[in-house]
């Protein structure tokens, strides 16, 4: 439990203080053919559920992206895991920028020293 927030537990956003919002820090942004994705880092905290906001206790990393403004991804609990899916995508699996990936992990790593 943070802040007595149960992982998982709902509650209306009126009732959300704002500076409970899970702080979402963008680490890379890249594209394809098809469309852009986002590399991003995410604190514990509230975060939107649809029309509700939802308490996560993890520390997160997502890759996302923009369809039918909707956004879509899948989120990690480990960076590695994240910045693996973000280069697949984006296809920077085929001609990985090892000092760009570096960077991201320098970055990942001082966010958690935060």
């Amino acid at each position: 439990m943070i802040n007595g927030m149960k992982h998982g537990q709902i509650a209306e956003y009126g009732s959300v203080k704002s500076d409970e919002f899970s702080k979402i820090t963008t680490l890379e942004t890249g594209t394809n053919k098809r469309r852009e994705y986002r590399l991003a880092h995410h604190t514990p905290g509230w975060e939107s559920a649809g029309s509700m906001a939802r308490w996560n206790n993890n520390e997160v990393w997502s890759v996302t992206f923009e369809m039918g403004g909707a956004i879509n991804g899948r989120r990690f609990l480990s960076f590695d895991e994240a910045q693996n899916l973000f280069d697949i995508w984006t296809g920077k699996n085929d001609i990985l920028d090892e000092q760009n990936s570096n960077y991201n992990r320098d970055i990942a790593a001082s966010i958690r020293r935060i």
